[in-house]
């Protein structure tokens, strides 16, 4: 037996199932405040390099930072970074590439996904929507997105598709000192839902990439997360099931499969009709395909100090 509120776990292979049950839902500020901290982390430099309009989510660019050479002694795992707005990310060795903007994870993630993808709108309506995100990646979209949803008391799905999940050390190294704000009740939140995914991060594979596809399931009342540990392109998933998408994959070069006119066209049709598809990638042939597969795309204004441009990509109202 145990109390309302603690979590109460429950395997089902190959999926992980992790329960929360709240007894009320409490009121937080409509945004996590952000401010300066000290991190177990590398330092970002004070003048971080510009992003190119055909640069995707988190790609470095030749000379900048942070380089091969100067990552070299990092190690084979993912190293936190702080970034410009005092929040974490990670740097990927492998990718050679972060997994959030250098100049500001948090303001990136509420500017481009949160806003532009029109999800909180919905949950000031107390509209159920349901999320697709392509790279769980650090968890900080969906932690932002969740905590969005409980704020307005609105129902949440969301559903992530992720092929190299984090280790749950990685994920407690980069969130444990991540600043929460000054509301008691949103830092209690922040916990609480941090504590649930590192639980299901602990039962997941860091590597995945064969056999059986692995579903890890979290409920927060009112939101229901369910991770597919697996290769997003030949993931089977019903048209027309998302009122909007996180296209958040590392850059083509790295990430290729991920931006194909083929998967592209793939995600334009799990839209709603008037559902958003949003991105960081702007690059000319990732806007042609989503235009080839019937959505109207849109450069909008890029977060503060980041990129200059995102994309949002619509799919039409039916007549």
């Amino acid at each position: 037996m145990t109390p309302a509120g603690t979590i109460e776990p429950r395997r089902v292979h190959p999926s992980t199932t992790l329960i929360v049950r709240s007894a009320q839902v409490l009121p937080v500020p409509e945004k996590i405040k952000v401010s300066a901290s000290s991190y177990p982390a590398r330092d970002v430099p004070s003048h971080l390099p510009a992003a190119s309009e055909e640069s995707c989510p988190g790609q470095v660019a030749d000379g900048a930072w942070p380089s091969v050479e100067s990552t070299a002694g990092w190690g084979d795992h993912p190293t936190v970074v702080t970034t410009g707005d005092g929040s974490p990310t990670l740097y990927h060795p492998a990718y050679q590439q972060t997994y959030r903007s250098l100049h500001g994870a948090v303001a990136e993630s509420e500017h481009v996904f949160l806003n532009h993808s029109q999800v909180v709108e919905r949950f000031r309506e107390r509209q159920a929507t349901a999320v697709l995100e392509i790279g769980f990646g650090t968890g900080l979209n969906f932690q932002l997105t969740a905590m969005a949803a409980r704020h307005f008391d609105a129902a949440l799905r969301f559903v992530s598709i992720e092929r190299d999940l984090v280790s749950a050390e990685t994920f407690q190294q980069l969130w444990h000192a991540y600043p929460l704000g000054e509301d008691p009740k949103t830092v209690a939140w922040g916990i609480e839902l941090r504590s649930l995914l590192a639980r299901m991060l602990a039962d997941g594979s860091t590597d995945h990439r064969g056999g059986e596809d692995l579903r890890h399931h979290l409920d927060w009342t009112p939101v229901r997360l369910e991770v597919i540990q697996g290769d997003a392109t030949r993931i089977a998933l019903p048209p027309e099931m998302f009122d909007a998408i996180y296209l958040d994959g590392f850059s083509p070069p790295q990430n290729p499969e991920l931006w194909t006119a083929p998967f592209l066209a793939s995600l334009a049709k799990r839209l709603k009709p008037g559902g958003h598809l949003v991105s960081f990638c702007v690059q000319g042939a990732v806007r042609r395909a989503l235009q080839d597969g019937g959505l109207v795309v849109q450069r909008l204004a890029g977060p503060p100090s980041g990129k200059r441009h995102c994309l949002v990509a619509t799919a039409p109202q039916n007549p």
